[in-house]
């Protein structure tokens, strides 16, 4: 699945807003 998350891609440097792709969950866990 894709989202967009606040990802820091340095020390002291801003964070930057990017598409990421996550799994679902699996067996035995929920996505919240």
């Amino acid at each position: 699945m894709k989202t967009r998350a606040a990802v820091a891609v340095g020390a002291g440097k801003p964070l930057e807003i990017m598409e990421v792709d996550l799994e679902g969950p699996r067996e035995g866990e929920v996505l919240v």
